[in-house]
């Protein structure tokens, strides 16, 4: 750890020329490896107090970040930690980025985030005169983006599949895979 302040006392027997020089301390700024995203900075060395870290957050397609699962670690020259979190209006702007501010920036950074799966509510009805294997007449399921999902419809004796509305829009039963 580099002494930050200090006080040099000398005996003074001829004249003497002192200049004292003065080394910045910079951080270092690290990423842990995560799923479904990555995570950037906009430095890996950072000068103490000179400027803000710009954090760019990058779900990949049907993904989003978590406000209260996106961390920052801190660590102190004295080997303790600091834990930031969570996104705010105030410090996260999806276009921009995360800003850590300058005076947060108290020793070694490192960043990690838990990018979740977009879900969707998936609700299935069917009108009389038949059922939805598995279902009944009704019911509901949260998927993930991205799921392929089977339904069987099984029409009654002396019926048939007529339409199939998804979203309120018709499909045509044709588009059914006859198992």
């Amino acid at each position: 750890v580099p002494v930050v302040d200090g006080v040099y006392t000398m005996t003074i027997k001829e004249d003497l020329e002192v200049m004292a020089v003065f080394g910045g301390i910079y951080y270092t700024v690290e990423t842990r490896e995560v799923e479904n995203g990555t995570i950037s900075a906009n430095k890996s060395l950072i000068l103490a107090g000179s400027e803000d870290l710009i954090i760019k957050l990058s779900p990949v397609e049907g993904y989003y970040i978590d406000e209260n699962d996106f961390v920052i670690t801190i660590y102190n020259s004295d080997g303790t930690s600091i834990t930031k979190r969570p996104l705010t209006e105030a410090n996260y702007d999806p276009a921009k980025g995360y800003t850590l501010k300058k005076d947060e920036i108290t020793g070694n950074v490192t960043l990690s985030a838990e990018f979740l799966p977009i879900t969707y509510s998936l609700t299935y009805s069917s009108s009389e005169n038949g059922v939805l294997d598995g279902v009944g007449q009704t019911g509901e399921d949260l998927v993930s983006f991205g799921t392929t999902k089977m339904i069987d419809l099984i029409a009654d004796a002396g019926y048939f599949i007529s339409s199939i509305l998804v979203n309120g829009q018709s499909i045509s039963p044709k588009t059914l895979v006859n198992q």
